[in-house]
């Protein structure tokens, strides 16, 4: 039972920390070695690194709209 609860602990703690890495690299808009190194950022920094990663790719994204 304490196995079983330990695994299943492990398993949570292991999809939290590689699933930044794998938004990142799924991710379409970034390409080449921009998205090499937000991977990195990802991989160093998990879901820090994501945030930054999704905070200047959206001011990339969002139209610009005047007036």
């Amino acid at each position: 039972m304490i196995m079983s609860t330990a695994l299943t602990i492990m398993a949570v703690f292991a999809v939290a920390w590689l699933l930044p890495r794998a938004f990142v690299v799924l991710w379409r808009r970034a390409r080449g070695s921009a998205k090499a190194g937000w991977a990195l950022l990802a991989m160093f920094f998990s879901w820090v690194g994501y945030a930054v990663f999704l905070v200047v790719n959206a001011e990339r994204a969002a139209p610009v709209q005047h007036g």
